[in-house]
């Protein structure tokens, strides 16, 4: 706000578009400069409020129009954007730009992160009921935390199994006899079933 402010002090001049990055969008920033009659443009930062904005706006968009960009052709379309702030309501504009090179980049990003989530749950398939793997909570917790690492989450389903081995022995020392009683004992045998879909 305080850097908005700067250049219509003293001049008191707003007729100016005012391009920032997007530490600007902030409900606080925006209904700052829309109430002092002012006009900006940021790109949308993608935590979780504004994600889901954005997908609601690329499922139900009805209309797309084409951009000329360096000699290119981008697709776009315009969306309004609601949000409240301390008790009143906004509405905003929100453009939505596709850029094809940029589609790849992410694409091969992604799919860079799927296969090293993919080489680290194979990995831990291989310490499964040794070391600190013996419990199915520790199991979760490190098949959590892959993902958590490669920000693969939503792009990965898993299951814990526990085939359990039952194995007997004797219950009294020593040598057994022709009818000796025997004593079941459970072993853990933890697996775990994964799948995996990228849209």
């Amino acid at each position: 706000m305080e850097q908005w402010q700067n250049p219509i002090d003293p001049p008191g001049v707003k007729n100016f578009l005012y391009a920032a990055d997007s530490k600007l969008i902030t409900h606080e920033n925006m209904a700052y400069i829309h109430d002092n009659n002012g006009y900006f443009i940021a790109p949308v930062p993608m935590c979780e409020s504004y994600k889901t904005a954005f997908n609601q706006a690329v499922e139900n968009h009805a209309l797309e129009i084409l951009l000329p960009y360096k000699n290119q052709n981008r697709r776009g379309f315009e969306v309004p954007l609601a949000i409240r702030h301390e008790q009143s309501d906004y509405r905003f504009r929100m453009i939505i730009l596709f850029d094809h090179a940029l589609f790849v980049r992410k694409r091969r990003s992604l799919e860079n992160r799927i296969e090293k989530t993919k080489n680290a749950f194979r990995e831990l398939e291989r310490k499964l009921n040794k070391y600190k793997l013996k419990t199915c909570e520790a199991i979760d917790n490190a098949c959590g935390s892959i993902l958590k690492k490669y920000h693969t989450v939503e792009f990965f389903e898993y299951q814990i199994q526990n085939d359990t081995v039952a194995t007997y022995k004797n219950k009294k020392r020593g040598r057994p006899g022709k009818n000796s009683e025997k004593a079941a004992v459970i072993t853990d045998n933890f697996s775990i079933y994964r799948s995996y879909a990228v849209g």
